[in-house]
């Protein structure tokens, strides 16, 4: 079942009476209703605190980093994925074209860029 979906711009300028309904017409999932208000309690979290913390808990528990197994969930190598994916994202976006990743972008130890400008800062 494919389901469409209308988006009204300016609509905080209709008045009240103008304004589409907020009741949806597709069929209840009691099992969907009850994950979503299930997400929705307690406060939200962008993930920044649990990121400290377990920063803290790293550096209490392997502070010579004799463990390699114990580090830091953001590591470098997992940052600049997310940089990567980030940057290419935008590059994509503001060009209007599609942009094949490479498997060099994500290596720590690679020159390569999305924006193909090699670092001018010695590694």
């Amino acid at each position: 079942m494919v389901t469409a979906i209308r988006i009204r711009v300016g609509m905080s300028r209709m008045r009240p009476e103008q304004r589409p309904s907020r009741s949806c017409s597709l069929p209840r999932d009691p099992t969907a209703a009850a994950l979503g208000s299930h997400a929705l309690a307690g406060e939200i979290s962008r993930g920044y605190t649990e990121e400290l913390e377990h920063w803290a808990w790293c550096i209490r528990r392997n502070p010579d980093l004799s463990d390699p197994q114990i580090r830091p969930k953001c590591h470098p190598e997992v940052a600049l994925g997310d940089a990567v994916v980030a940057l290419t994202t935008n590059i994509a976006a503001r060009d209007g074209r599609r942009i094949d990743f490479k498997h060099e972008w994500f290596d720590p130890k690679s020159d390569e860029t999305p924006e193909e400008v090699k670092p001018t800062v010695p590694v």
